[in-house]
Formats: C-alpha cells, structure tokens, sequence
C-alpha cells in the first residue's frame, strides 16, 4: 500500500520545464495523460482504502497511519505508542490483510496466489 501511494504521488508531481526545453517536446509529453478509466479506477482505489481504513478498530488505524501513511519505522511507531514492535508488526499485518481483502472483494486488485 505504501508503494503504491508513493508511485502514484511520484506520477502526480509536477515537473519543471527547463531553459532549453522546447514546446514540441512539452506537447509530446502532455499526450501522456492519464485515461478515463484511470482516473475513474484510481478515485475508487482511494475510496475503498479510505472505507477500509474507517472501518478498522482504532488500534490497526493508527499503526496504519503512523507507519504507511506518516512513514514512520517500526521501531518509532513502537515508541510513539509505548507498545513492542511485534505488536506494531502484527497489527500492521492484521490492517493491512482487511483492506487487501476489501480491495479483491471489489475488483480493483487481483486475488493473490498462493
């Protein structure tokens, strides 16, 4: 989850144009735009992870939030909490098997196999 937040922010940041660079080469890469059905697809991604995360007992939320979202190690979260960093890995591996479930449960990413 957290890999995919970073490419998508990685894809919306927006790039300088330089001194040197010509119009021609800036129309070439406008044609690049994202297609309908992204942007449909990736309006519902953020709708079913925000749902799942809503849904999520306060405890996975927070782990969730102080680690994918606020990037921070284990360790700190473990700390910021004052719980072990076990319990900030089982937690985070609970949460984030609930919204994997509710993302195959919708279609939006393929059933793993095992």
């Amino acid at each position: 989850m957290r890999n995919t937040h970073r490419n998508r922010a990685r894809t919306r940041l927006p790039s300088l144009l330089h001194a040197d660079e010509e119009a021609a080469g800036l129309l070439e890469r406008s044609g690049a735009a994202d297609s309908a059905e992204e942007v449909v697809v990736d309006a519902q991604f953020e709708a079913v992870v925000a749902e799942a995360l809503a849904v999520l007992p306060t405890a996975h939320r927070v782990v969730v939030q102080l680690v994918d979202v606020d990037g921070l190690t284990y360790a700190e979260a473990a700390q910021a909490l004052g719980i072990p960093r076990g319990t900030v890995m089982s937690r985070l591996h609970r949460a984030r098997a609930r919204i994997r479930t509710r993302l195959v449960a919708t279609g939006l990413v393929p059933r793993r196999s095992r």
